[in-house]
């Protein structure tokens, strides 16, 4: 049979993977809502500092209107209270299943 030792050991390093996991996601998440950001700021420069050719415009402006969406659901999800609502509500429940 386990000891009581063992078994809090094993939880509590299941607990700072888990920590340590939702770090690395953190990071990651911002790691790409950065790049995107950048890749929008960059062709926003270049669309307003040079000349397009008139066959282009209308290429342009569709890749302008995605990576404008893209840019609305990073800056959402960063910035959104339901993230932080949906995160809250999570670490409730575990703390109500802790203490049963």
């Amino acid at each position: 049979m386990p000891s009581l030792k063992t078994s809090v050991e094993n939880l509590s390093g299941a607990e700072d993977n888990r920590l340590s996991l939702n770090r690395i996601r953190l990071y990651v998440r911002f790691a790409l809502a950065f790049l995107v950001l950048s890749i929008f700021s960059v062709l926003l420069l270049l669309i307003f500092f040079r000349k397009i050719d008139p066959a282009m415009e209308t290429v342009a402006a569709t890749m302008l209107g995605g990576l404008i969406s893209v840019v609305h659901a990073v800056i959402s999800y960063f910035f959104d209270s339901t993230e932080h609502n949906d995160d809250k509500e999570k670490r409730t429940l575990e703390l109500k299943q802790r203490t049963k």
